[in-house]
């Protein structure tokens, strides 16, 4: 395998451990409404 072969396949295995990760939390009940995240953006915004 090529160095950028390699560099691909990294960085394809950190997103899916990422999403695996994202699913658990999900799942565990770990998330905030959308309109909430966005209402605090438009806050720090300003």
């Amino acid at each position: 395998m090529d160095i950028e072969s390699s560099g691909a396949s990294q960085a394809t295995l950190v997103l899916l451990t990422l999403l695996s990760l994202s699913e658990r939390e999900i799942e565990q009940g770990h998330f905030r409404p959308v309109e909430s995240v966005f209402a605090d953006i438009e806050c720090c915004d300003e």
